[in-house]
């Protein structure tokens, strides 16, 4: 019961996604309000329900790409023309006329290339491409493309999208670390994100990593890859039903069925999977509608469900046929079908759908092949007709050629001789630019190798000489509690049992290059646990999270552990206080910590120069180029600010 009233609350928070959000019925509501006359109001209306293309059917994105582009033309406004343009491929796309989104995009490339004026456009229309390489199984081309625009672009927004592409490419290659990392990358990018179109770049770096997570699981079976990918499917669950983002939505969804079919619960597996499929079918993509049936179909196939799944890949294959799709997504429709006779035990039908399957994959090698063919012949037809006009122009100038053959000659080659001559000084600048280039690199791979062998011989030191003296100190007190006074051996096997958590953390941060601020904070949380095991009289209040994808410098991260732990032993030691808060407040630009009680307080000035702890304390946070903070009254905070820039 618990669970059914369980799945009929997510039931009833889904109900808003599947009629059209609220943003998109204003822009509607707006364009038919406007007069035929009011023709600039219009257009603004019409690309801003094409901005909504997360949410939008294939068809749809066409209809209403189409009246802009024809409105801009009209009133002359090319930059509107060519962003519906822009819409246009993407809607196209979307229906999954792949081919045809190629050839209608590649014309305006070609025209804009160039022209400074309209670059906005034609980055737009470049990553479009991009993502339809990618759709198309031809993910390499995307990834190439996609590394020369990083280089040019500096538009945040833009490259945000950009990032977003080469980690789609990375993951259809299965290179699937690399997927995670470009995704950060563009996280990173957007900690922040206001408007609509940020915001969907933020959910889809999201969605990114939760697809490279989960394959990681196929891959490895480690369960930390499904809890990785349940919590980045369900932070973009949340932030895309917010946002009304309608794919994101739908493939979170689909994300977290494959979640809960990896941890044996098929009815909650089953449900989010048939949810998915069911919004997906009111966004008609077919492609997407299609790869969502194949997953369903699959997951009836291997949890004993066969008669479902054949009605699935049926229904699957049937869009195939109607919308025209390729071979090469109908091939999955007929993998996942085999499954299912085969778990069906129906051999017949089985052997029947394998012969088909071949065929398919026989004409998708061929139709490939083709392409290839009409390529190769395009390119000799094109040579032959270039010879034949240059022999057609030789016939036709034979007689005046050797009369000006000498002076064409000399003049031929002294520009050879000039040309050769500034390429040649050309390329020696190079060679000298690349010989200093590669020296510099070395250097600093030289000095970061070195301080990279110095970190590890100074922890080694340190694990080997101060860990086995710790280690004989805590020995030695464990022997000498029976025969010696009971509180001063209790207080030397707890300065040992300290002496080896200091030593822990700072051969923790010394083994580490770079440190993440989730890291940090997870070791701020265990140090808190050992000190309530100690100060039992002590509340401990723990609150807020560190900022996501944030890096450290080892020693910077060693330094801010440092810092809280010395605060929150002061306060327990000295303060007198009966409740103790570490509080976490990360924004857009620093994270700040702070370690607060509520003791009898103390008064800085005086204890200036007598505290150690405290001193050390500012030293640190000066080394670090942290701002440190402390106040003192009715009680004691300290407060140690990290800018993230």
């Amino acid at each position: 019961m618990a669970r059914a009233a369980f799945l009929l609350l997510l039931l009833s928070a889904c109900g808003p996604l599947f009629s059209q959000t609220a943003r998109i019925d204003r822009y509607k509501a707006r364009l038919h309000a406007l007069p035929p006359a009011s023709q600039k109001e219009r257009l603004e209306a019409l690309l801003g329900l094409c901005r909504e293309k997360y949410s939008l059917s294939g068809d749809t994105l066409c209809t209403y790409s189409a009246q802009a582009m024809e409105l801009a033309g009209k009133i002359n406004n090319r930059p509107a023309y060519y962003e519906a343009c822009n819409f246009y491929a993407w809607g196209l796309m979307a229906r999954g006329q792949l081919d045809s989104c190629e050839k209608f995009i590649q014309p305006f490339l070609d025209l804009l290339k160039e022209n400074s004026r309209y670059r906005p456009q034609y980055i737009r229309l470049r990553i479009t491409y991009a993502n339809n390489l990618y759709k198309k199984t031809r993910p390499n081309l995307s990834l190439k493309s996609m590394y020369e625009l990083l280089q040019e672009v500096k538009d945040a927004s833009s490259r945000m999208d950009i990032l977003n592409e080469i980690a789609v490419a990375y993951g259809g290659m299965e290179h699937f670390e690399k997927e995670i990392e470009w995704a950060d990358r563009s996280l990173a990018l957007n900690r922040n994100p206001q408007s609509i179109e940020e915001k969907s770049a933020y959910v889809r770096s999201l969605s990114n990593k939760a697809i490279a997570y989960i394959h990681l699981y196929e891959r490895a079976h480690d369960k930390a890859y499904a809890d990785s990918c349940i919590q980045c499917a369900t932070r973009a669950l949340d932030m895309a039903r917010e946002n009304d983002i309608l794919l994101f939505y739908c493939q979170s969804l689909i994300l977290m069925g494959y979640y809960y079919s990896y941890l044996n619960d098929p009815e909650k597996a089953e449900y989010y999977l048939k949810k998915g499929v069911e919004i997906r079918k009111i966004s008609n993509e077919p492609i997407f509608i299609v790869s969502d049936l194949t997953v369903l179909g699959t997951f009836y196939a291997t949890t004993g469900q066969p008669g479902k799944g054949i009605e699935v890949c049926r229904e699957a294959l049937a869009v195939c046929r109607e919308r025209k799709l390729g071979f090469s997504v109908s091939t999955l429709a007929y993998k996942a079908l085999c499954q299912n006779y085969e778990a069906a035990g129906d051999q017949q039908a089985l052997a029947a759908t394998l012969r088909q399957l071949l065929k398919v994959k026989d004409s998708l090698y061929l139709q490939n092949l083709d392409g290839e063919i009409e390529k190769l012949d395009a390119v000799y037809n094109l040579q032959k007709q270039e010879i034949e006009l240059a022999r057609k122009e030789a016939s036709l100038h034979k007689k005046n050629f050797q009369f000006y053959s000498i002076l064409i000659t000399a003049a031929f080659l002294a520009i050879s001789a000039g040309i050769w001559f500034n390429g040649y000084k050309k390329n020696r600048k190079l060679e000298l630019r690349y010989v200093q280039e590669e020296e510099k690199r070395k250097a600093e791979l030289a000095v970061k190798e070195a301080e990279e062998n110095e970190r590890k011989r100074l922890a080694a030191d340190l694990h080997d000489h101060l860990g086995v003296q710790a280690n004989v100190i805590l020995h030695t007190a464990e022997q000498l509690r029976a025969d010696a006074d009971a509180g001063l051996i209790s207080h030397l096997n707890d300065s040992a049992k300290d002496m080896l958590f200091f030593l822990r953390e700072t051969l923790w941060a010394l083994k580490s290059a770079d440190v993440s601020a989730e890291n940090v904070w997870l070791r701020i949380l265990n140090f808190i646990t050992r000190m309530k095991r100690t100060y039992t009289d002590i509340r401990f209040e723990i609150s807020g999270t560190p900022p996501t994808g944030l890096l450290l410098p080892s020693a910077k991260a060693l330094n801010i552990l440092m810092i809280v732990q010395e605060a929150v032993n002061n306060a327990a030691r000295h303060s007198r206080g009966t409740v103790i808060r570490i509080v976490s407040e990360p924004d857009v630009s620093c994270w700040r910590l702070y370690v607060t009680d509520n003791g009898t307080g103390f008064s800085p000035e005086q204890m200036e120069g007598e505290s150690y702890g405290l001193t050390h304390m500012r030293q640190r946070s000066e080394t670090s180029g942290f701002r440190f903070g402390l106040i003192s009254g009715e009680g004691t905070q300290v407060m140690v600010e990290i800018p993230l820039e």
